[in-house]
């Protein structure tokens, strides 16, 4: 089929992108764009159509007509895409765009899919702004939280060769970073409630627990 025009792109506004300033999303994807293949602009606009009219009742036909224009070699750039302009900026669509990769039943897509998320979450953790633009924190929880349902909620590990928890959380109390750093490993942990292996008896999961207690208890800590 034909490439819609650019005027249909935006069928649904209820999906349109978010206007969360995001700098340093945006730098870490313009720097990931250098390192992976894109599709031809025509599949581009395709997908960022098929991507506006994903539903439940549609994701299906929608991942079957995805995996038609998204060729193996730009498994990457159509990762990066999902990530950094779905997952970070549309919390809301998190279990839609899970169910669409489980859809597409492609193992190497959820290894890049995961590789993103790291990527553009190591971005967001070193940068600064996010003690100071609240933009920033929300795109750091929106990721936390897809991290979860990539990770905890399917009873994988957040691996310390990945992103070490107990590393961020430490460098944050260091740095001044709490206000930001706390509440996304609030996110990154919030599906432990439904885990049959993340229960508070699992030491990986007690010693973050143990660490956020034992900060909790310092003097003169402004907590929120």
């Amino acid at each position: 089929a034909p490439a819609p025009a650019a005027s249909t792109l935006r069928a649904d506004p209820a999906r349109a992108f978010s206007t969360l300033n995001a700098e340093t999303l945006d730098a870490a994807a313009a720097a990931a764009a250098a390192s992976v293949e894109a599709p031809p602009a025509d599949v581009v606009d395709r997908v960022h159509f098929v991507m506006n009219n994903l539903a439940i009742a549609n994701v299906r036909a929608r991942a079957t007509e995805v995996g038609s224009l998204v060729l193996p070699a730009h498994r990457a750039w159509f990762a990066h895409y999902l990530v950094a302009k779905r997952a970070a900026q549309e919390p809301n669509y998190h279990a839609l765009y899970a169910q669409l990769a489980d859809a597409l039943a492609d193992r190497a897509l959820w290894d890049a899919l995961t590789d993103a998320t790291y990527t553009y979450l190591r971005a967001l953790l070193a940068s600064d702004r996010c003690v100071t633009q609240a933009s920033e924190r929300s795109l750091l929880k929106n990721l936390g939280s897809w991290l979860g349902r990539l990770t905890i909620a399917r009873n994988k590990p957040v691996l310390a060769r990945d992103l070490d928890l107990k590393a961020a959380l430490l460098d944050a109390y260091s740095a001044g970073k709490m206000i930001a750093v706390l509440p996304f490993c609030h996110k990154v942990l919030e599906p432990c409630k439904e885990s049959r292996v993340f229960r508070p008896t699992n030491p990986w999961l007690a010693g973050i627990l143990a660490l956020v207690a034992e900060i909790y208890a310092q003097d003169r800590l402004k907590l929120n």
